[in-house]
């Protein structure tokens, strides 16, 4: 843990220094069934998950399950301490990390003024299978029930306010519009002000047939920039990538979340390092000061 930490406290401490709160972008003039809400702006944030440096930090022995479960406070210690008021929870990794998001998390997050996002992975990161041995990672306990998930993280946002959006990674053409449909009717009649996100890459984010596929069922996307070949050593696309994709987003009313890769991409060869992400959010933060973005993770 205490390398998490540390690595943490050095890159996060960087990143978050640079941002400063904007304001909400979207406007009564925008065409769009769904406006961006103005709770998420500001948003500086440390995510879970393989290739940001915000990982997750785990209590040092397991408990009497077998598990060993978020260790939440470490986790908001850390969070303040480099000045970050966003985590995005990533449920995959463990079977309790859905419990120990609804019983100690996300109460706890609220009493520190921390927001929370909720991050699921999509059907094809879903690894269950009834053989032991080949039942892998996936978002339990609802797994690939994704109207039930938005059912009770609707829920769990009207009890604690400060869970404010949920995102599906990478789901691409996985999920069709009619099921993503279904999922923001479930949610919007428990809490309408809940946000939606997914992830989009580059060729999708300044695609206008993908937000025509999705028109009034997502609120945004969070768009994980990469430099040419994939690669994480580049900033000098950050700017000129975000003002195509904000030309497809801003009239349609969504939001744009950046998503700085601080550990390796898969597809990467060499490794990102401090000085990168000392380039990517300066880059970026004009677009943030301004509102265009809600922030960065």
């Amino acid at each position: 843990m205490r390398r998490l930490v540390t690595a943490l406290l050095s890159v996060l401490a960087l990143a978050a220094a640079m941002v400063q709160p904007a304001t909400a972008t979207a406007t009564d003039s925008q065409p769009t069934t769904r406006q961006i809400n103005a709770a998420l702006a500001g948003m500086k944030a440390a995510q879970t998950g393989g290739n940001t440096v915000g990982d997750v930090i785990r209590e040092d022995k397991p408990r009497a399950d077998g598990y060993r479960h978020i260790d939440t406070a470490a986790t908001i210690r850390v969070l303040k301490s480099v000045g970050l008021n966003t985590y995005v929870y990533l449920i995959w990794n463990s079977p309790t990390d859905w419990q120990d998001l609804t019983e100690e998390f996300a109460p706890a997050a609220e009493k520190a003024g921390i927001k929370v996002w909720l991050y699921l992975v999509p059907p094809s990161e879903c690894q269950t299978s009834p053989v032991r041995h080949l039942n892998g990672r996936c978002s339990r306990p609802f797994e690939k029930d994704y109207v039930k998930w938005a059912e009770e993280i609707a829920k769990l946002s009207v009890a604690h306010p400060n869970v404010v959006a949920w995102a599906l990674d990478d789901f691409f053409s996985q999920l069709g519009p009619d099921e993503v449909k279904e999922m923001q009717r479930v949610q919007d009649s428990i809490n309408p002000k809940l946000g939606f996100y997914t992830t989009v890459y580059y060729g999708d984010a300044i695609n206008p047939h993908f937000y025509d596929r999705y028109e009034g069922v997502i609120d945004g996307i969070i768009y994980p920039y990469l430099g040419a070949n994939s690669n994480t050593q580049d900033a000098t696309h950050v700017a000129p990538n975000l003002e195509k994709i904000l030309a497809q987003t801003e009239p349609r009313g969504l939001g744009v979340v950046l998503l700085a890769y601080t550990g390796r991409f898969l597809s990467a060869i060499v490794h990102p390092t401090d000085r990168y992400i000392a380039d990517v959010v300066p880059a970026a933060r004009p677009d943030m000061d301004s509102g265009r973005l809600l922030g960065t993770t």
